[in-house]
């Protein structure tokens, strides 16, 4: 019986993994941008949550984004302002091709996974490594 509960909680230790990933959301977007942006870092987590009708563009004040995780088990990811533009620069272009949804591999670098819900005006955008990415079997 000892060994049953050391071995299950050895294996429910391992199937805890603190993500290192960005989440970006976007809701009630105005014609020339936000109005509130609040970027938040903690340990396996950049977030950006950018929301109401104003004239600020949605991007991190840090230009490079760089995540890791908090056990330290993954390597840094980093992400640079041009990334991030080009990737939000795609996810706006799938939105105008009406794929409300869906996922890809930027540059080798990230994969990034979108979803659009209309009726909110809600957008979410979260990044993950490649490494991430394959260690939680999205790719």
């Amino acid at each position: 019986m000892k060994k049953g509960i050391l071995l299950l909680t050895i294996v429910l230790l391992n199937a805890i993994h603190l993500n290192a990933e960005i989440i970006i959301t976007k809701s009630n977007r105005g014609l020339f941008g936000y109005k509130h942006i609040v970027e938040q870092q903690a340990e396996g987590q950049h977030r950006l949550d950018c929301s109401d009708p104003g004239r600020m563009s949605c991007k991190s004040s840090l230009g490079t984004i760089v995540v890791s995780s908090e056990n330290g088990d993954l390597q840094p990811f980093e992400l640079k302002e041009t990334q991030f533009d080009a990737i939000d620069l795609y996810v706006e272009y799938q939105l105008l091709s009406l794929n409300e949804s869906g996922n890809f591999v930027y540059d080798n670098l990230c994969f990034v996974k979108f979803y659009y819900d209309p009726t909110n005006d809600f957008l979410e955008i979260r990044i993950y490594s490649i490494q991430e990415a394959q260690l939680l079997n999205l790719i």
